[in-house]
């Protein structure tokens, strides 16, 4: 399988009880978090995700700067989205 998703939870020492309680999936440089949260009833689960990072634009321009970046973004996404997808048509077949 090309995606899989990784228990990170963080367990303590002294844990005995190993359930897992946190579930990570890379998809190109989209980062899936599923988790539970203390706060939370156990059986209610969260997701976090990300792509957080620095780019450089070209344009000095801020007008063409905001342009440069939507476009960055739409691109980004356009092809991350056909990743998630196919990680979504993985994850049906199980």
């Amino acid at each position: 399988m090309k995606y899989q998703w990784k228990d990170i939870t963080s367990y303590s020492q002294g844990d005995t009880n190993r359930t897992p309680g946190s579930w990570e999936m890379s998809v190109g440089s989209l980062r899936i978090v599923v988790t539970r949260h203390i706060d939370h009833d156990p059986t209610d689960w969260l997701l976090d995700f990300s792509d957080r990072r620095l780019i450089w634009l070209k344009n000095k321009d801020i007008d063409k700067a905001k342009v440069e970046a939507l476009k960055f973004v739409y691109d980004h996404f356009s092809n991350t989205a056909k990743l998630v997808k196919e990680a979504l048509a993985e994850a049906k077949k199980k």
